[in-house]
């Protein structure tokens, strides 16, 4: 199961300053209910799109989550590399640009 939350160009951007590095919105509360309706065996894997950091320490704290992957703003070909990085056709080995 493949959650993607994070981040859009409208409330990041050159010339523009978050206030805070919270998920907007509800989807915080949304992860908590699809994991909380996930099958007790399924993978729950988290993708974050954003161009910086977002604070989602209570996902990377949340045992039912086997995966998290900050993918950035990925363009056309981001579903694919994702998938790639999901089914194991591509190793993930790249640097994060801010600590999480």
């Amino acid at each position: 199961m493949l959650i993607v939350i994070g981040l859009n160009q409208s409330i990041e951007q050159e010339g523009q300053d978050r206030v805070s590095i919270t998920l907007p919105g509800v989807q915080q509360q949304l992860v908590d209910q699809v994991v909380s309706c996930a099958d007790a065996t399924a993978k729950i894997i988290v993708a974050v799109m954003s161009g910086g950091p977002v604070d989602i320490t209570a996902i990377r704290d949340n045992s039912r989550i086997g995966a998290i992957f900050w993918v950035g703003y990925p363009g056309q070909s981001g579903g694919t590399a994702l998938a790639n990085l999901i089914f194991g056709k591509t190793v993930p080995s790249g640097k994060l640009p801010h600590t999480v």
